[in-house]
């Protein structure tokens, strides 16, 4: 069973990566299609480099709860701890939506030093995400053990991870706003 399921993800990223390369090469500029590379790798390579830390420190930042949770309990709790982990990253979703979409105004009104507006805008901003935060929270705190014994098996840790993801977020975009003010 595991095998047939990596099969069919394998396939699946390898059908979209054809497709998205077809939607590409049918948008290219035609001029661009004969053009002859000119490859400038100790340029790339001088910039990829401070990304490859950062890409390698956020790697170990986001493992270590899991590594030293490793050192207390077992394998399996590890496991359950992970997977409620990972689900709990659904709580972020709308977080995710409305930073990216707010950023431009708070960077607008920033500079335009209407701190009162700004403020507004961010307190508007985040409690418009934790109250679209909560029926998914509702749903992992309510049916956790359902939710983990239909993927995984039973464990009670999904509710916790849960509100924290959301109360996070809550205060993530938060304090976004109020480093920005500050400054």
């Amino acid at each position: 069973m595991p095998y047939e399921v990596m099969a069919i993800n394998v396939f699946v990223t390898l059908f979209t990566l054809l497709i998205s390369f077809i939607l590409l090469y049918r948008k290219m500029p035609e001029a661009s299609k004969h053009m002859t590379p000119v490859y400038k790798s100790k340029e790339w390579l001088r910039s990829a480099f401070p990304m490859l830390l950062v890409g390698g420190a956020q790697l170990v930042i986001s493992q270590t709860d899991i590594i030293m949770i490793g050192v207390y309990l077992d394998s399996l709790d590890v496991g359950f701890y992970k997977v409620a982990s990972a689900a709990s990253n659904i709580c972020t979703f709308f977080l995710m939506i409305v930073s990216p979409a707010i950023s431009a105004y708070v960077a607008k009104l920033y500079e335009n030093n209407e701190a009162r507006r700004l403020q507004i805008l961010t307190t508007i901003s985040s409690i418009a995400v934790f109250i679209a935060s909560l029926p998914i929270v509702f749903t992992m705190v309510v049916y956790s053990e359902e939710l983990l014994a239909f993927l995984f098996g039973s464990h009670k840790i999904m509710p916790v991870m849960a509100a924290a993801r959301m109360l996070d977020g809550f205060g993530l975009l938060e304090s976004r706003a109020i480093l920005v003010a500050l400054s």
